[in-house]
């Protein structure tokens, strides 16, 4: 019996000793999960198995592990979060900073002050930005944390009635604003904020004002001018519609402001050109060019006259019409003394077209009556010299009847005029001029009547001298003749052939021929220049 409670107790101590040691190594797995728990893992789960209580304890810390884990997570979520708020406030703060600080507009943060009846009677400035020290002259460090009343001598109650009013009603205004105490006006957008405070955002326009002041004044100090000028005159914006006439249009056509209105001008004008007017008008509208023209306006009597209109863009820097100012003119005694000016240059044209008529006939009547003497003589050198005569009266006699011929009594066309001199030349020496080729290289160049005169005797004197003494001994030959003109008005007059050449010894200008002593006198009239040159032939070149 005592060994087998021996054995018994051995047994029991041994089951005892075991369970006791599982027991120790559950709980130490137990505490090690605990504290891998406590460091902060709340992914790590104990893991002891079996039926007991410490199954329930592992299970109830795993249990509590994952609430835990659950609501650390939501906890770092919510700190995430707090974290991007911050910085995203902290963003906005430094994009609202800098924008505060860089926006060209003076800004001003604000807090009302309201009396015990709730009317406003002055403010807390909060902050500002620095534009705000250049639009007023107030440094940052005068007016913060201050009342406007203790930085402003004298506030006007407009104002603080004006930015009560949008905390009243929650909503911003916008309005301009003279300050007495600055001397300055201001251009104001305002608007509410949180509880009693307001933002302020505004800039100078007090250069604007003074112009548009300035220009107030010029435009009253026009008007006064426009309503005094016997011209009628108006404006029109750059549409082309009409805004503004000055009294004498209203004295002259007998009309009211109201008729007037816009496009209202064409009641007074003739209804057979208005078209033409308006074609006009819009043309220079659609260009922006000025225009200027003549029309009818009726009067307050009915009757039509013409008047001259003149219409001119003001544009802007960028060349874009802004408005259209125009005058007109009352040209009826201007038209009257034209129509008069035209009838008596008509009768005058007749007149000397009838002069030159005239003179062309007697010079005619004169070289028929010394070609008939010439008839009559025996000697052959007397008769030589009454055709030399006979041909220079023909020269003059074909200016006036070219004047007689064209529209211009005053010119001629000196191009076409020695066409038809050098050919009367050619037949005129009948036999000797026959086997002689005339070159022309002639500009169309119109002259004066005093200068065509002497240039073509000129050039009846050395293309007959050419004829006459050139081509003794030869066959043929060639006369060329060129007329050149410069844009500065100079001549070239040249006459060439090349025949046998002006005698060596011959000084031209000490010459007893009439011909070459005519050249010089009528050279002098022109105050022109003579050059002969020699060699294959002779050139006469007269520059005038």
């Amino acid at each position: 019996i005592i060994g087998v409670l021996a054995i018994i107790i051995a047994m029991a101590f041994m089951n005892s000793w075991a369970m006791g040691r599982a027991i120790t190594k559950r709980i130490g797995r137990l505490r090690d999960g605990a504290e891998v728990i406590g460091g902060g893992n709340l992914d790590h789960r104990i893991d002891i198995r079996g039926d007991d209580e410490l199954v329930d304890l592992s299970e109830t810390f795993n249990a509590m592990t994952a609430r835990l884990r659950g609501s650390y997570r939501d906890l770092e979520k919510e700190i995430e979060e707090r974290k991007q708020a911050e910085e995203a406030l902290s963003k906005s703060e430094k994009k609202f900073r800098g924008l505060f600080n860089w926006m060209g507009e003076a800004i001003q943060l604000c807090e009302m002050v309201w009396d015990e009846q709730g009317q406003p009677v002055d403010n807390i400035i909060l902050d500002v930005n620095p534009a705000y020290e250049n639009e007023t002259g107030l440094t940052r460090e005068q007016v913060v944390d201050r009342r406007i009343k203790e930085i402003l001598p004298v506030v006007e109650q407009a104002w603080l009635d004006r930015y009560g009013e949008i905390l009243r009603t929650r909503k911003p205004i916008h309005f301009e604003e003279y300050n007495a105490s600055l001397d300055r006006w201001f251009d104001v957008f305002a608007s509410p904020m949180e509880g009693n405070q307001f933002a302020v955002a505004f800039s100078n326009i007090t250069d604007r004002k003074r112009a548009e002041e300035a220009l107030c004044q010029s435009d009253e100090k026009f008007h006064t001018l426009a309503d005094s000028i016997p011209n009628l005159a108006w404006w029109a914006n750059s549409d082309g519609y009409i805004t503004w006439y000055n009294r004498r249009w209203y004295e002259y056509t007998g009309t009211m402001a109201e008729q007037m209105e816009g496009w209202g001008w064409q009641i007074v004008h003739d209804p057979d050109e208005l078209p033409k007017v308006l074609e006009r008008w819009q043309a220079s509208i659609a260009t922006g060019e000025p225009f200027e023209m003549t029309f009818p306006l009726r009067g307050a009597d009915g009757v039509f006259r013409p008047f001259l209109t003149r219409v001119i863009p003001l544009k802007d820097g960028a060349g874009r019409v802004q408005q259209w100012f125009g005058t007109n003119t009352d040209v009826s005694a201007l038209k009257q003394a034209e129509e008069q000016i035209k009838a008596s240059l008509a009768e005058k044209e007749v007149m000397l077209r009838e002069i030159h008529h005239r003179v062309k006939n007697n010079l005619q009547v004169i070289s028929s009556m010394v070609s008939l003497q010439s008839d009559t003589l025996a000697d052959e050198g007397m008769r030589e010299m009454f055709n030399d005569v006979h041909v220079r009266i023909r020269a003059m006699a074909l200016v006036h009847e070219k004047l007689y011929q064209t529209a211009d009594l005053a010119r001629i066309d000196f191009a076409e005029y020695a066409r038809s001199l050098l050919n009367y030349i050619w037949r005129a020496h009948g036999s000797a001029a026959a086997a002689v080729r005339l070159t022309l290289d002639m500009e169309p160049l119109s002259l004066p009547v005093d200068t065509a005169v002497p240039c073509g005797l000129i050039l009846n004197e050395l293309t007959g001298n050419a004829l006459k003494h050139a081509f003794r001994g030869r066959a043929e030959g060639e006369v060329a003749v060129s007329l050149q003109g410069t844009a500065e008005g100079h001549f070239f007059l040249s006459v060439a052939d090349n025949g046998v050449g002006l005698p060596e010894a011959l000084d031209w200008r000490q010459a007893r021929s009439l011909g070459l002593q005519l050249v010089q006198m009528l050279a002098g009239q022109l105050n022109a220049t003579v050059e002969v040159s020699g060699g294959e032939g002779t050139e006469f070149r007269i520059t005038f």
